[in-house]
């Protein structure tokens, strides 16, 4: 475990991100981006010059994790980042804070974790700025 302090306060973020209120509707493209994601039978050879999900997967290696990702639930990773490393990593954050170290895949990510898209930019900035920062909540060291 990365982790030195013992004492972490409930993350509650993670029960925002199942919610309308504070999280952001994907635009049309990313609608039909991630469509195409989740009915493509390989995107292992597309990911691999992607730049967020090799964010993601240098992460995992650097700090010796034991999640990983499907190639779909990558690429979903990709479409909820919108180019931003700082949101590919909460997203990693919150997959570690609700599902452990395991394999997480397209469905955990749009049906478990953020079934109505990732957060606003408000809440992104409160996550920030006021958790991950002050290292309040676990995994925050991975920020």
């Amino acid at each position: 475990m990365i982790e030195d302090v013992k004492e972490f306060i409930e993350n509650p973020f993670i029960e925002k991100a199942n919610s309308e209120e504070f999280t952001a509707r994907l635009t049309e493209s990313q609608c039909k981006i991630l469509i195409s994601i989740v009915s493509a039978k390989s995107l292992e050879e597309e990911l691999k010059n992607l730049f967020i999900p090799q964010i993601i997967l240098k992460r995992i290696d650097a700090f010796k994790l034991g999640i990983s990702f499907t190639p779909k639930a990558l690429g979903i990773i990709d479409v909820f980042a919108m180019n931003n490393p700082g949101r590919a990593v909460i997203i990693l954050i919150d997959c570690l804070t609700k599902f452990g170290e395991v394999e997480v895949n397209d469905s955990m990510l749009c049906k478990d974790l953020y079934p109505y898209g990732f957060y606003n930019m408000d809440t992104f900035v409160d996550y920030v700025e006021n958790y991950l920062k002050s290292k309040k909540v676990r995994w925050s060291t991975l920020y």
